[in-house]
């Protein structure tokens, strides 16, 4: 019960300010099962270090569901006996477990950088699910933009961060304050890529992911 109202008050900050309801509607309108199964084919292709923890008494996804995504990630999978949908709330331990994994292997075998050194977008390097497909709004950009900051520059938010790849803002997603779309609105800037949290390009004009 305790780790459960720690929880509760920490999602509860991304929607507890006068734009709450709003940064909600931002979150809930991009979610299409489209959006899912366009991406899916593209999982094997994306070459990014990862690991699969996934609850085994979990109803909602199922632990076949587990399965295929490691098998499509190229991904070790921990089956959590009797863990259910919320396994960061209910089972930390085993989700830090995984990430120190994955940290000590790409240690030991690349050399060790700085958050900040790390994303240096490149068009060919891109992590495009739709590599097939033009987009004229990233076209129209002559250099991709590196990130300017480490956070997200309106609220500290470090992790799940997205990068306007034509000035460098680095805001937070929408399911925290949703201060990269708010950036995008503002200045027109299109396109935006994932860091510390994804593997994806996204274009705000066309509203899907590249």
């Amino acid at each position: 019960m305790r780790r459960a109202r720690e929880s509760t008050v920490l999602h509860w900050k991304g929607y507890d300010h006068a734009r709450g309801g709003e940064a909600l509607v931002r979150q809930m309108r991009p979610l299409r099962n489209a959006d899912t199964e366009a991406v899916a084919p593209a999982l094997p292709r994306l070459g990014v270090p990862a690991a699969v923890v996934w609850g085994a008494a979990d109803r909602f996804q199922k632990l076949r569901y587990g399965h295929r995504l490691a098998s499509d990630l190229g991904a070790s999978i921990d089956e959590v006996a009797g863990g259910k949908h919320f396994m960061p709330e209910d089972h930390p331990d085993r989700i830090a477990a995984a990430r120190q994994r994955g940290a000590a292997r790409r240690t030991a075998s690349s050399r060790a950088v700085t958050p900040y050194e790390q994303p240096e977008f490149e068009r060919d390097r891109l992590p495009l699910i739709h590599p097939g497909e033009e987009c004229e709004h990233l076209c129209d950009i002559d250099r991709l933009a590196r990130p300017r900051a480490e956070a997200c520059e309106e609220c500290g938010m470090e992790r799940t961060l997205r990068v306007c790849l034509s000035c460098g803002h680095v805001g937070c997603c929408e399911s925290w304050r949703g201060h990269a779309s708010a950036r995008a609105e503002e200045t027109g800037h299109p396109v935006i890529a994932a860091w510390r949290g994804g593997a994806f390009a996204y274009c705000y004009p066309h509203r899907r992911y590249l």
